[in-house]
């Protein structure tokens, strides 16, 4: 049996390094289009803290894909 080549993976290998694959930041045209928003909605969202977000540098905003699914799952809190 041959070594496995770089980048070569077996189905093993995969149950091993799932549990640590980081989701990639989505940008805010990518959350828009999930949430079947506009992008102002999102970009407003994330100013008033509707939705969470993660500022890379001073014009740069990402978030996460948990915080997207659990927004178009369960929907905003209601007020209180």
């Amino acid at each position: 049996m041959r070594a496995p080549e770089p980048g070569e993976g077996t189905e093993d290998d995969l149950d091993l390094v799932a549990p640590n694959v980081i989701d990639p930041l989505m940008r805010p045209e990518e959350a828009a289009e999930i949430l079947r928003v506009s992008v102002d909605w999102v970009y407003r969202a994330a100013r008033d803290g509707q939705l969470r977000s993660v500022r890379l540098g001073e014009r740069v905003i990402r978030f996460r894909p948990e915080d997207i699914r659990e927004l178009r799952d369960h929907g905003l809190p209601a007020d209180g």
